[in-house]
Order: structure tokens, then sequence, then C-alpha cells
């Protein structure tokens, strides 16, 4: 019958993104580097302590330094702005730089070794050992932007479990917690040479 039409009511509800939380990783490099070997990272390649960042510190390496993976402690400030960050959409300016973002809690670890690395097998294309997961996930990474590779890191049960390991082993003593829930208030980022330039890289 012909007459007014209902006003429909309409709902605010969002799908929400639960974040997941692994197990904290130390700054130790015999972790990171038992971690990356793990995943395919060969035996001539590894982490080790960088004391500071005059030229003396890079001249104690056992190597050339292709990357750096630094953990500080996060401010209230922030603290507040990771809590509250939210991507942006198109923002990965320099297409041709691996990145990846970060959707995990304390994932923060292996999202540094992943850019550390991702930028140097540019350099080094024999730095990972044929059929690893290193040389599967950065295939299919490759020309994606840096959501698409969090998503498709957060679906990968494999790198969940290694990272578990690593966090475990009694290496990594120092930064083991109770629970991944854990409140934890240190955070990883990468400085990487990409072009001739610096970038700092943060999930």
């Amino acid at each position: 019958r012909w007459g007014k039409k209902k006003k429909q009511r309409t709902s605010n509800t969002k799908l929400q993104h639960t974040m997941v939380n692994w197990f904290p990783l130390e700054s130790n490099p015999e972790v990171l580097t038992t971690y990356s070997r793990s995943l395919g990272l060969k035996s001539n390649y590894q982490y080790a302590d960088l004391i500071a960042l005059e030229p003396w510190a890079f001249d104690m390496l056992p190597g050339k330094c292709e990357a750096v993976v630094f953990l500080y402690s996060l401010s209230p400030v922030q603290r507040a702005y990771h809590d509250s960050f939210i991507p942006c959409e198109g923002r990965d300016s320099t297409p041709s730089l691996f990145r990846v973002q970060q959707n995990v809690g304390n994932a923060c670890g292996t999202i540094g070794v992943l850019h550390s690395i991702g930028s140097m097998r540019e350099k080094y294309p024999d730095c990972l050992d044929e059929g690893s997961w290193f040389e599967s996930f950065y295939s299919k990474c490759e020309g994606k932007a840096g959501a698409e590779n969090g998503a498709t890191l957060e679906a990968d049960n494999e790198i969940e479990g290694k990272h578990t390991s690593a966090a475990n082993s009694e290496a990594n003593s120092s930064a083991q917690v109770e629970s991944a829930d854990s409140n934890v208030n240190e955070h990883f980022v990468a400085f990487v040479e990409h072009n001739g330039g610096v970038y700092e890289m943060d999930g």
C-alpha cells in the first residue's frame, strides 16, 4: 500500500581489528642472528653489537655494516602515538624500498629484521638460502605496499612459531615476560641504506 516510508535505522558499528601479541625479542645479536638464520639467512651474515656511531665503532664490527636495528624505550608521547596510530593510504612514497607494516603486538623485533634483510638483499641477492622462509616471504611481497606485506606476515603461522622459539630461547632471557599481553615499553626500528640514502623503517 502507498504511504510514508519508515525511516531506516542506521548503525555506526564498525569491524575492529583485534591485535594479536607475540612475546618480545631482546636486542641481542645472538638472538637476532640465530633467529634470522632459522628463516634462511646464510651463515656468512650476522648481527653484531654497534656500541657507538663514530667511525671507530664501525671499524670494530666483524664486517661491513649494511643496516642498523635499534631498540629504544618509548616515552609517554611516543607511546600515545603508537597506540593511536592509524596507517594512511598511499604513504609508501618510495615504492622500490621494501617495507612491512606491523599488525602484531611485540613483533617489532621481527619487523626490524625483515626491514634490515629486505634492504640488504637488494645488494646481496645470494644472502638467503634457496627455498627458505625469507625467500618465499620476500617473493610474495615483491612490488607490494607495506600494508599488504603486513597482512601477509600476520597470516603466516610459520613466522609466528619461529619468533616464539627465538623469544623463548635462553639467549633472550632478559626480555622474557609472563604473558605476550604484558606491557612492553621498548620498540625496535631499523635504519637501512637505499639508493644512496638512509631510511628509518618503523613498522
